[in-house]
């Protein structure tokens, strides 16, 4: 790694309309849609302006994107979204007569070094001012170093935030050219850390987990922090505790103690601790995991009592548990043979899970026993008691015999 952010820019991908094959036009996406858009744009750049060399061209295309995501070149969107309206030729020209240098983001207190390299020798004088967040203007002085490269130090970094640049540079002719550009001060992300998180691996449902976030200062001025403490349940945010704000002296920690009450369904869950200061952010996470220690719930057992041979019996089970739970029905015949059979989930709503199964092998008349036994995602089980169903031996349809002398009437057997 050679510390170069890829991608250069970006580019329009989402649900683009293009020609396809055949005729006619199709939507899509991806960096098949997204290549040919800077591919466009950069053959009207070189329409207008066909000898720019290849650096030229990365100069300007980069110059005149929109800055997307956080300030300055990033590893997401790069120098930010390409922008074909910028490429008008006097800009272009402008772009290329004088190159302004600085850089896009600085740490607070840091100096920001701005030159301006002229292609010609042909700057008279440059002036320039920086507005920074508050309104406050501030005036450059810009020396030339040589005939070429005149160069500026702006050093009023205490504010966090976009700061406007605007240039002015008189050539020699008197020609008047104007730049307005700006930059970021944010904040170290080294000099505020989380450094220590403690909690329990897991907390019984409903009750308090207790968080311990410690808050380390390493930077050289006294920061007001505040915590806020996210709990995600597959991603999605399902809770949330602050802290009040509160002031960490440079070189110190403090120690933010807060709790949430596990309400949330069993399962694992990750813990985000965020701690905000002065445009500075830290972010830790831990996982821990929710426990029901409650055995689950034979609410209801529905079953025909009585059948006849060979007749199925279809047994259903209502269960109460904060996680979805699972089961079997353990049946013996009249001959004293055990079956095993699972259950089968038709429905859960809330707490309330609705379970099946169906029992085929009465073949003999007599009395089947049965018991049933649940267990939920955390391994507890609850049996029923010994459940009876009664076989009956096999009745025939009714039948209906017609005589066949003259004018008798059906008989019913």
């Amino acid at each position: 790694m050679n510390g170069t952010i890829k991608p250069d820019v970006v580019a329009p991908g989402m649900n683009i309309n293009s020609s396809v094959p055949g005729g006619g036009y199709a939507s899509s996406s991806g960096t098949s849609m997204a290549a040919p858009h800077v591919a466009g744009a950069v053959a009207m750049l070189l329409q207008s302006s066909p000898d720019l060399a290849p650096v030229d061209v990365k100069y300007i295309v980069e110059r005149t994107c929109k800055d997307l995501g956080d300030p300055g070149k990033d590893v997401l969107y790069g120098a930010g979204l390409i922008d074909a309206g910028g490429f008008i030729l006097p800009n272009v020209n402008k772009l290329l007569e004088y190159r302004l240098s600085f850089p896009d983001v600085v740490y607070r207190h840091e100096p920001v070094p701005i030159t301006v390299n002229a292609t010609f020798e042909n700057a008279a004088s440059i002036n320039g001012t920086v507005t920074d967040p508050d309104g406050s203007v501030f005036l450059l002085d810009f020396t030339g170093t040589t005939t070429y490269l005149w160069s500026s130090v702006f050093a009023e970094t205490v504010k966090l935030g976009r700061y406007d640049l605007s240039i002015e540079i008189v050539d020699l002719q008197g020609n008047i050219t104007e730049f307005g550009r700006d930059f970021y001060v944010v904040v170290n992300p080294e000099s505020g850390v989380i450094n220590d998180m403690t909690l329990p691996e897991q907390v019984t449902f409903n009750d308090t987990l207790p968080i311990s976030v410690v808050f380390e200062n390493i930077g050289d001025s006294d920061y007001e922090v505040m915590l806020e403490v996210q709990i995600l349940d597959d991603g999605v945010l399902v809770g949330s505790v602050e802290s009040d704000c509160r002031i960490v002296s440079a070189g110190s920690t403090a120690a933010f103690d807060l709790s949430w009450v596990a309400n949330r369904h069993p399962g694992t869950m990750v813990l985000r601790a965020v701690a905000s200061f002065e445009g500075g952010v830290s972010v830790q996470e831990e996982t821990f995991a929710i426990q029901d220690n409650d055995p689950p719930i034979l609410s209801a057992v529905t079953f025909d009592e009585s059948l006849i041979v060979n007749e199925p019996a279809l047994i259903e089970v209502e269960v109460t548990d904060l996680s979805a739970v699972s089961g079997n029905i353990t049946v013996k015949n009249p001959s004293g043979d055990v079956l095993v059979m699972p259950l089968v989930t038709l429905s859960r709503t809330g707490d309330l899970s609705v379970l099946a199964g169906t029992y085929i092998g009465t073949a003999d008349a007599g009395d089947y026993t049965f018991n049933i036994t649940v267990c939920d995602s955390a391994g507890l089980r609850t049996s029923s008691d010994q459940h009876v169903l009664s076989v009956t031996g096999y009745v025939g349809s009714h039948l209906i015999v017609v005589s066949e002398q003259a004018g008798s009437r059906p008989e019913r057997y």
